[in-house]
Parts: structure tokens; sequence; C-alpha cells
């Protein structure tokens, strides 16, 4: 990835050094292991480094987003941040931005976990909902025509296996290959 292309995302999605205080003190919580006794943190810390940055991602593009729209929710907590009114916006702004239906779907998905992991008020029914219509719309984008069916495959597997138990089979492979097997 080019710098710029890296700093043009960055601008898009917030890193967590720029995150609201609280947010990055709920994050680091959620992100951290605990014993399984701790009912708080912890939520997140199985995940690799790889999905850890695709949340935290997902995250500071919503902040990104809220910063640009209506700053007056940082004020709140995360899950009265997520109101209908305010995903409704953020999937119009994701549209126009161009961002395909699947896109916008794993940014739902995205904050999704992210708000349940770093706030226990967080009620997920409106952003499923949200994904769930989404997910309706997704369409392929390439042809699935090549696939071939599971009785094309059982065939094609049993068809080979039989060949290689045959010895005329065996010898006239061995003829038609350029190593020699004995």
């Amino acid at each position: 990835m080019s710098r710029r292309t890296t700093e043009a995302r960055t601008r898009l999605c917030w890193p967590v050094e720029r995150w609201p205080t609280d947010d990055q003190n709920r994050w680091a919580r959620a992100i951290k292991p605990q014993p399984a006794w701790v009912e708080d943190g912890g939520e997140l810390s199985s995940l690799t480094a790889i999905s850890l940055r695709k949340y935290a991602s997902g995250w500071g593009r919503w902040l990104a987003f809220l910063y640009g729209s209506d700053c007056g929710a940082f004020e709140l907590s995360p899950a009265e941040r997520c109101t209908k009114e305010r995903l409704q916006a953020y999937v119009d702004h994701l549209t126009a931005q161009e961002n395909s239906v699947s896109t916008i779907v794993n940014r739902l998905q995205e904050l999704s976990v992210v708000a349940q992991a770093i706030d226990s008020e967080f009620k997920p029914n409106v952003l499923d909902r949200f994904i769930k219509t989404m997910r309706s719309k997704v369409v392929p984008v390439r042809s699935k025509a090549h696939i071939k069916s599971a009785e094309e495959l059982l065939h094609l597997g049993t068809s080979l296996m039989a060949r290689s138990t045959d010895p005329a089979n065996i010898d006239q492979d061995r003829k038609s290959t350029r190593l020699n097997f004995s």
C-alpha cells in the first residue's frame, strides 16, 4: 500500500490514538486478556493482530463519520451513539462514497463487534436488522458458473480412484509421463 493510500485511509478510519479517550480505554480493556472469572474486559483478546486491526479500522471509520456529521455524539457512550438515525446516515454516507454493499455489510459488522465488546449496554438489534437488510441486497460480483456441483466432483473423485487401482492404467500413466517410477 502506498504512503498516499495509507494516509487517505487513516483519515477515513481514525487510528486508535485519535479516538475519544473513553473509547481508547474501553478498547484497551476489550483487547487485554483477562482471567475467566473477570467479567469486564478481554472480549477481543483471542483475536489475531490482523483481526484487531480490521475491527479498530471499522470503529475508526464510524468515529470519523460521526466527527464529520454529528460531533455531539462523542458526548454519548458507544451504545448511545448507535441510533437508528445515525446508522442510516452512516449507511447513506458509505453508499455515497461508492462502497459496495458487501463492504457496507463488513463495516456494520465491525461496528457491531466493537460496540458489543466496549459497551455492555449496547443492544445489537437495530444494527443486526441493518446488516440483514444490506445482506439481502448483495449481488455476487463474479460468475459462479465454473463451480462444479458436488455430484460432479464426487463422480470425478470416484472415477480417478477407480482408475488409480487398475494396473493397466498405472502402466499406461507411467509410460505417458517423463518420470521413471521404477
